[in-house]
């Protein structure tokens, strides 16, 4: 069978810290041989990187989940506050928070809604959102590690507008414009330095906003031929495979649960040379492992259930989704 590439994996949790080398071990006799760590946080960013550095199979993408928002922005009811000298000297100490709560979450929706109320205390400094500033804290932040031969995308950026229904208007107004902020300053990041992206959209539960955002960004960006990427955990809405010619689309555990019609009946849709396989490990497992911790050797069962959705072999998949990874990532 064809190397499968796992394209979305955070590896650099300390959820795989006491067992890596064996996880690494069972991967390979599954199958899959490459890896790429999503930059989901500066907490996490230089575990990835010395994974990357130490293993020629890791690579590794710098980013800000748009759940972290936090790590960017000071929570200082300030205009100025974005561009204060003091605010290297926030971001750092957010660096060097305990990050217990966030890497070992092993629920993907519980994280989401811990790190979104979190940030529903930044809403006093919306007026003071300037995404040109934002991008050189990003820039530097990301500078140790960006030009590294093993980074290969920026991101997972985006939007992420679930479960903001709890706040009041004031909050969700600011967490949005931040939020979309961060995310255009990734986007020219990543057009500076040549790479693609990992596009995080999550839309709420009443409507999808997020995705709407998501395409009247990229069609700003448009203009920038080198612009590229994957849509991680793609959501199934049709309105982003208007942009199948330049970003491809991850496909993960998801797809083998029972609730996933939407995704199962548009699959066929995505043209085969832009699909990724994925697994966002630890969380996402496939059936027949959902509730335990995701691994990469899970993903023979996603190429099963891609092969008899587009009715083609299970070899054919890992070889096409492969060649699609190396294609996006040059890996």
């Amino acid at each position: 069978m064809s190397q499968i590439i796992d394209t979305h994996v955070h590896l650099d949790f300390s959820d795989f810290e006491p067992d890596l080398h064996r996880i690494l071990g069972d991967s390979k006799l599954c199958g899959v041989g490459k890896f790429l760590i999503p930059g989901a946080s500066l907490k996490t960013l230089q575990n990835a990187y010395d994974l990357a550095s130490n293993h020629a199979e890791i690579y590794f993408a710098v980013g800000i989940h748009p759940c972290d928002i936090d790590e960017i922005l000071p929570l200082k009811d300030s205009k100025d506050s974005i561009e204060s000298k003091d605010n290297k000297e926030f971001i750092e100490s957010k660096v060097r928070e305990d990050s217990k709560n966030f890497i070992e979450s092993k629920n993907r929706d519980d994280f989401i809604e811990s790190k979104t109320h979190g940030n529903s205390k930044i809403h006093h400094i919306t007026e003071s959102i300037n995404k040109d500033s934002i991008k050189l804290h990003i820039l530097e932040l990301f500078k140790p590690f960006i030009e590294s031969k093993k980074c290969v995308a920026v991101g997972e950026c985006g939007l992420d507008f679930y479960r903001l229904d709890s706040l009041d208007s004031t909050q969700i107004k600011a967490i949005k414009a931040m939020q979309i902020a961060i995310f255009k300053a990734q986007i020219e990041i990543a057009l500076e330095y040549n790479l693609p992206l990992i596009l995080h959209v999550r839309d709420s539960k009443e409507n999808d906003e997020a995705t709407t955002n998501i395409v009247t960004i990229l069609q700003e960006y448009y203009k920038f031929n080198n612009l590229r990427g994957v849509f991680h955990c793609f959501n199934a809405n049709p309105k982003l495979l208007a942009f199948s010619d330049r970003f491809y689309y991850g496909i993960g555990g998801i797809l083998t649960f029972k609730n996933a019609q939407n995704l199962v009946e548009i699959l066929p849709k995505i043209p085969e040379n832009r699909i990724l396989l994925e697994t966002d490990a630890p969380f996402l497992a496939p059936i027949p492992h959902r509730g335990k911790r995701n691994e990469p050797k899970y993903l023979v069962h996603v190429a099963e259930k891609i092969s008899q959705i587009l009715n083609i072999t299970q070899e054919k998949v890992c070889e096409i989704t492969s060649q699609n990874a190396e294609k996006l990532f040059s890996m």
